[in-house]
């Protein structure tokens, strides 16, 4: 896989069919077990692996919450929306991101347009 001007190679098991791994890099048909990139500058490998289950909402007293209910058609354009925004909230300034280049240099101008297209990519993914 070509990305970011670097060939990435990914190693992945379909003994475990989770199509998970490291940043975008997601999709195959099954978990990313060790990727890295040709310029030797990235190397992720997968050195845990355990039964667990992250509730998000594990301690969230909802009684405390403005709780609005929605059809399927409300939370489909809720999807939608996401999906042709995904960076709205940083955009508009509700959410703070820092952006860092590939050698660890802040970006000051954020090509959110780029950002949308690879967030959508991920998303079709899912």
């Amino acid at each position: 896989m070509k990305y970011k001007n670097r060939q990435w190679t990914a190693w992945f098991t379909q003994d475990i069919p989770i199509s998970e791994g490291p940043f975008l890099f997601k999709g195959l048909p099954g978990l990313i077990i060790w990727m890295y990139d040709d310029k030797g500058n990235y190397d992720f490998f997968l050195n845990k692996l355990f039964k667990s289950f992250f509730d998000p909402y594990d301690g969230v007293n909802f009684r405390n919450h403005n709780i609005i209910k929605v059809n399927g058609d409300q939370l489909n354009k809720i999807y939608l929306n996401n999906y042709l925004d995904p960076y709205k909230e940083a955009k508009m300034g509700k959410i703070k991101m820092n952006f860092v280049d590939e050698k660890g240099n802040e970006v000051k101008n954020v090509n959110w347009n780029e950002l949308a297209k690879n967030k959508q990519e991920v998303i079709k993914q899912k």
